[in-house]
């Protein structure tokens, strides 16, 4: 057996002539001086720079580098999801009822302005007040038990998609809740009105309920039924004349036959 090049050491050699802890003691001096020199030495850092701007740029964004990413974080979220699932349940559990309904509100928030600072921020814009009566938010409190609201003044708040939301500062405003419910009351009877200059006043919810009745809540297209489908089925107009509202021209469909029948109809009109 081969034994330790270090003096009196009669240890059993392990790696470049050396045991183990030998070997641990003098390669990783070998290494600090190494990197010491690296350091001191700014034309080998900036060719390592350079040599790892050129792999990035050759490997990096190809579709094979960004499938092995994937997988790998699948496999990191799974390993410690357990984990982080029980954290969360015992942090919950230790939470006292205002900090949890503190916690819970902004990230109420959160989901509707994509960070509930934004909403504080907008909230201090204004002065802590309603722009339009004036209240201020301790008097708020007091009257409705509830803070200030803050309104998006295109009307696309709530149930709209996060990419299409309009989250700006100047799309923003403070308003009390009373003044935000007339302001909202008003924008949904304009668009009612404008759903009745589209399809006039035949085309009524009775109207559509006896449409889907008369197919048993099937998709005329893919036949998918309404729970399936995780809403009403739409009424589509057959020869694409909203205000033709006559029960032959009327069918049910589901979501993505609705969209593909609307897509040919502008095919076929262009």
């Amino acid at each position: 057996m081969k034994k330790c090049l270090v003096g009196d050491c009669s240890k059993i050699y392990y790696a470049k002539g050396y045991c183990r802890n030998h070997y641990r003691v003098i390669v990783n001096k070998e290494s600090k001086k190494y990197w010491q020199k690296v350091l001191s030495n700014s034309g080998l850092h900036e060719n390592r720079k350079k040599s790892y701007k050129e792999w990035e740029q050759r490997v990096k964004f190809t579709e094979d580098f960004k499938k092995r990413r994937k997988i790998s974080a699948t496999k990191t979220y799974l390993k410690h999801r357990e984990k982080r699932i029980s954290y969360v349940k015992k942090w919950k559990k230790n939470l006292s009822p205002d900090r949890a309904r503190e916690y819970y509100r902004k990230d109420n928030f959160t989901r509707q302005f994509g960070s509930w600072r934004l909403r504080e921020l907008v909230i201090k814009r204004d002065g802590e007040k309603c722009i339009k009566c004036g209240i201020t938010r301790e008097e708020h409190k007091k009257r409705w038990n509830q803070d200030l609201h803050v309104d998006h003044r295109d009307n696309y708040g709530r149930n709209v998609v996060k990419d299409e939301k309009n989250n700006n500062l100047s799309n923003l405003e403070t308003l009390c809740i009373r003044c935000h419910r007339s302001k909202s009351s008003k924008e949904q009877w304009n668009a009612r009105r404008q759903k009745l200059l589209i399809y006039g006043k035949d085309f009524t919810e009775e109207l559509k309920e006896k449409i889907r009745e008369q197919s048993g809540r099937l998709c005329k297209d893919c036949g998918k039924i309404e729970k399936q489908n995780r809403r009403r089925l739409d009424v589509h107009h057959i020869n694409g004349n909203k205000h033709d509202n006559r029960e032959e021209n009327l069918i049910p469909l589901c979501t993505v036959c609705h969209y593909k029948r609307e897509l040919l109809l502008k095919q076929q009109n262009t």
